[in-house]
């Protein structure tokens, strides 16, 4: 026992400046890969989320690769939790030589999503990531959240992630579609998505003859428009022409410029049609979209389109009655059905 005791400040610092080295590796190759290397700020995207109700998990353990951000030590580790400066060393060398002598004591951790946050035992949690453990036994404290967070979310992503909740407290999509991911580059585009429901339950209404809820309308558009339109993005490879997009992004995209089209030829057009002069005028990177050029024979002229009208209005100019996608108050919350997802 006297030998270990005696070796462990030497061990202790040996072991700290390795882990500071693998630090800066690590940060270094995920700044090459485009992937944030700087732990998650906790008060940050609680409050981005909205976030306020918080149930009690207990003790269990946590796979140290999901505890990604903390409370109150942002700056000092990275992301995988290795150092990042040497002032750390003291008090790491310290709580190195209480895990090796006597095995950790239990952390503190908050849950987001598929995700952790320190909230007590940060050297802990550093000193067994220096050590290779996979694991630690936490008490956690999970906060619900209706959208996934994973473990290379940027911090720029987190006012998406807020969007996409909100959108998802207005549809229940996540409920009536428990596979349902849509994920945007801009919050702004749920508004767009939700105007596309709206549209699709004014369709609704007047085929059926009766009434729509939001949350019908909403599973109805996820099977009958998004995931039609996304399905042959998917075939035809799209995303590659759209470097830092995602599905959802591609979605809005296509289904603008197929109303762009049909309005400019006065005539259906079909997807497989609207994605090939896509990709001919809008292509990314510009080298691309020359290729594609020389190599389409087919390629549309259009005159100058028309103002733009969203459903809403298309429907009021036509004299009919407007379907109003509900606002975001007490009032839209009243309205929602008991059994999410299935109300009338």
């Amino acid at each position: 026992m006297d030998e270990v005791g005696f070796s462990l400040p030497s061990q202790a610092q040996a072991a700290f400046m390795k882990a500071l080295r693998r630090g800066e590796r690590y940060a270094m190759r995920r700044e090459w890969r485009g992937l944030p290397a700087e732990l998650l700020p906790f008060n940050v995207v609680v409050r981005t989320l909205g976030l306020f109700r918080r149930e009690e998990r207990g003790v269990q353990e946590v796979p140290l690769d999901a505890i990604v951000g903390s409370v109150d030590r942002v700056g000092d580790f990275w992301r995988n939790f290795l150092p990042r400066h040497s002032y750390l060393r003291e008090r790491w060398c310290r709580v190195y030589a209480y895990v090796v002598e006597n095995g950790p004591d239990p952390v503190s951790l908050f849950k987001i999503g598929d995700i952790y946050f320190v909230n007590d035992g940060n050297h802990r949690v550093s000193v067994l990531r220096a050590l290779d453990a996979t694991t630690v036994e936490a008490h956690v404290v999970e906060y619900p959240c209706r959208v996934a967070l994973g473990p290379d979310l940027p911090l720029a992503r987190v006012p998406c992630k807020a969007a996409y909740a909100e959108f998802l407290e207005q549809t229940d999509l996540d409920l009536s579609r428990p596979e349902v991911n849509i994920e945007l580059s801009d919050a702004t585009g749920y508004r767009v998505l939700e105007e596309h429901i709206a549209g699709h339950a004014y369709w609704l209404e007047y085929t059926s003859g009766r009434p729509v809820s939001v949350f019908r309308a909403a599973a109805s558009w996820y099977d009958l428009v998004y995931m039609p339109t996304v399905q042959l993005i998917r075939e035809k490879k799209l995303l590659r022409d759209f470097p830092g997009m995602f599905e959802g992004d591609l979605y809005i995209i296509v289904t603008r410029h197929h109303r762009e089209l049909v309005r400019a030829l006065g005539r259906p057009v079909p997807l497989e049609q609207v994605i090939e002069h896509l990709r001919v005028t809008q292509a990314r990177p510009l080298w691309r979209r020359l290729w594609y050029r020389l190599t389409r024979r087919w390629a549309l002229k259009l005159p100058p389109a028309p103002p733009e009208m969203t459903p809403v209005e298309a429907a009021a100019r036509a004299g009919r009655r407007i379907w109003q996608f509900p606002t975001r108050t007490a009032d839209a919350e009243e309205s929602a059905p008991a059994a999410g997802g299935q109300g009338e």
